[in-house]
């Protein structure tokens, strides 16, 4: 007869919230995608419902909402090489298509890029430095998370206007 030793660890708090990040972090888009449908599905109670049902709170439903309609029309390619962490994917949300290309390229966005290396890598791609080309990439990129048919014609118009502005050269 053997004797079967079985190994007993000793788990922490701080290693039950680091499990529990890693789950959120690898679902967020999936958890964002199913909050967006029941807003859609009751948009009536579904503050109260995130308020008393929920183990988080506004603020976060709102981020991972945002998220996943960031995120849901990318190609796959793209989204698999994305940082897991949902604060980072958050802080890289309204970047263009070709801002998220370039930093997996690069290497500076992988699924291993922390949230303070996300938020650098946007700054970075934001910056005023960079000029008034990258600021209507990164406007243009925040407005296609909605249809247009959410912007009104006089809206749509002027933002055609400014992106036309902000891509002629300087003067």
């Amino acid at each position: 007869m053997h004797a079967t030793h079985s190994i007993s660890v000793v788990r922490t708090l701080d290693d039950y919230r680091a499990a529990i990040i890693q789950r959120l972090d690898g679902t967020a888009l999936a958890i964002g995608r199913l909050l967006r449908e029941a807003k859609q599905a009751d948009p009536a109670n579904f503050d109260e419902w995130v308020r008393t049902a929920l183990p988080f709170g506004h603020e976060t439903a709102r981020r991972l909402i945002a998220i996943s309609a960031a995120y849901e029309k990318l190609p796959e390619e793209i989204t698999v090489n994305l940082p897991r962490p949902w604060q980072a994917l958050y802080a890289i949300k309204a970047l263009p298509v070709e801002a998220l290309q370039a930093g997996i390229d690069s290497g500076r966005l992988s699924e291993l890029t922390t949230v303070s290396e996300a938020r650098e890598f946007s700054r970075e791609w934001r910056g005023v430095s960079e000029g008034r080309v990258r600021r209507a990439d990164v406007a243009a990129g925040a407005l296609m998370q909605f249809p247009a048919s959410d912007l009104s014609p006089e809206v749509r118009r002027a933002v055609r206007q400014w992106l036309k502005r902000a891509s002629a050269p300087n003067e």
